[in-house]
């Protein structure tokens, strides 16, 4: 036991913040994108709601930098060809789903309010609108 120990007490001590960081980020990186393959494979088996083709890695994110300048016409442009509800993937966020269809905006806010986590930063942003309800 002692010698394991010491085996182990040497590695730790052989190694550098920067190797140390450095591996961290590799298994953060190695994580995300494989979630994200995941993600895209299944999204391709399972969109019940079409929406703007996605990349592997950025998502939409590219198309949504690109038309920052018209960003509500480039919203309205996605209704009329994807319907009232469609969903959009932003780099490193998970899939949002957009939506101005009156009926499904009632079912998250107040039908099924629970249902839905909305999360501090959506509270901050809305309470002004929503209250704390």
């Amino acid at each position: 036991m002692a010698v394991l120990s010491q085996v182990i007490s040497g590695f730790i001590s052989s190694l550098s913040v920067r190797s140390v960081l450095l591996s961290v980020l590799m298994v953060c990186m190695a994580s995300y994108l494989c979630r994200q393959l995941r993600d895209s494979i299944r999204g391709k088996s399972r969109a019940l709601i079409q929406g703007p083709p996605k990349r592997l890695i950025v998502g939409n994110t590219l198309e949504l930098l690109s038309n920052l300048h018209r960003l509500n016409e480039y919203f309205v442009d996605l209704t009329k060809q994807y319907g009232r509800t469609f969903p959009l993937t932003l780099f490193g966020r998970p899939t949002t789903h957009v939506t101005s269809d009156p009926a499904v905006i009632e079912h998250v806010l107040k039908t099924n309010f629970l249902g839905y986590g909305k999360g501090l930063r959506f509270h901050s942003i809305f309470e002004c609108l929503l209250g704390d309800g």
